[in-house]
């Protein structure tokens, strides 16, 4: 029960007795009837941590559970089905419906029935827990019109003489439920009873989608979606605004890298181009090769690297060449005029 979120699994033979467990108003029990064809007296015992039956059971006369429709409905049909919606008999503000089956032994012989309940509240409960857009609802019909379950806080059913009494979907009150069935009733013949196939509707600045939903164990329900326009307008704005911000992130980004990038490829092309300029005024600086991944440029760094050490020596060997001559001319010329 706690694992699936079941309300409460029944188990009646056909000798009327009945035993069961799950949740009564929000806490785990265990059901017990075993005189049911003699004396229908039913004894709910509420469970300790260990799930061990507690002392002084709440006890309800002349109630048994069988008599309901999670056991009759299979009884009658002899197959897996979905039972109509129905009111616990011993809780006023219960309504549930049932997925029976009805047991029988190896040569065929009827036992008894196994149900499951799920109550109304809790399919609500979990319609809450899905978000719909912002603001959105989901709401589920049968086809007479009688409401199932809502997204919405409100219960879908109200307490009249202190009985749980179903409501239909044209009671209902929250602003966005009301207009989502003026919009229905208006665009679709005779809705609910009517629908058979998946219809998209917009108008009112509303978006409907609406679904019918059938198995083969007798469920028919009709789920509606309705999402104010609003919602989409407020979402498209949002991805703009998104959009124009990712832009200006991706120009931001894309032009610190080909910033980067251009420094990287051109470094090594400034620091020829100096040490050119310096070559040409006279300042014979060597240059030191730097590797570059980049062939054409590493390529072009080391042959002005060797470029360059050539001029070195190149300079070198006119400097001295030049001293040699100097010294040569001035031993001439003092030895032509001896007198002096």
């Amino acid at each position: 029960v706690t694992q699936y979120n079941f309300t409460y699994v029944n188990y009646g033979t056909e000798t009327k007795n009945f035993i069961g467990s799950g949740y009564f108003e929000g806490k785990m029990e265990i059901g017990i009837l075993t005189d049911g064809e003699t004396n229908n007296t039913l004894y709910s015992y509420r469970l300790n941590e260990k799930g061990e039956k507690l002392p002084n059971p709440r006890i309800f006369k002349g109630e048994n559970p069988n008599n309901a429709d999670w056991y009759w409905k299979a009884v009658e049909y002899r197959k897996p089905l979905w039972t109509p919606i129905y009111n616990w008999a011993d809780s006023s503000g219960e309504i549930a419906i049932s997925a029976s089956s009805s047991v029988y032994s190896p040569s065929g012989e009827f036992w008894g029935v196994v149900g499951i309940d799920l109550s109304l509240s809790h399919i609500s409960k979990f319609l809450q827990s899905l978000k719909v857009g912002k603001n959105g609802q989901i709401f589920i019909v049968e086809k007479s019109g009688l409401l199932v379950a809502s997204s919405t806080k409100k219960q879908p059913y109200t307490i009249i003489n202190g009985k749980a009494e179903r409501m239909s979907i044209f009671d209902m009150t929250h602003p966005l439920a009301k207009k989502s069935i003026e919009l229905l009733t208006q665009q679709l013949d005779y809705f609910p009873q009517n629908l058979i196939d998946e219809k998209f509707l917009r108008d009112k600045g509303l978006f409907l989608k609406v679904l019918p939903y059938q198995d083969s164990y007798g469920m028919d329900w009709i789920i509606v979606i309705t999402i104010p326009e609003s919602d989409f307008i407020a979402q498209i704005r949002q991805n703009q605004t998104d959009m124009i911000v990712l832009c200006i992130l991706t120009i931001i980004i894309t032009s610190s890298i080909g910033i980067i990038t251009t420094r990287w490829i051109t470094s090594p092309i400034i620091k020829i181009s100096q040490v050119s300029e310096a070559i040409v005024k006279g300042d014979s600086k060597y240059y030191q090769h730097i590797e570059n991944p980049i062939e054409e440029i590493n390529n072009l760094s080391y042959f002005f690297s060797l470029m360059s050490l050539q001029l070195q020596e190149a300079l070198a060997q006119s400097e001295s060449r030049y001293k040699q001559v100097v010294q040569q001319q001035t031993d001439f010329i003092l030895r032509s005029h001896p007198d002096t």
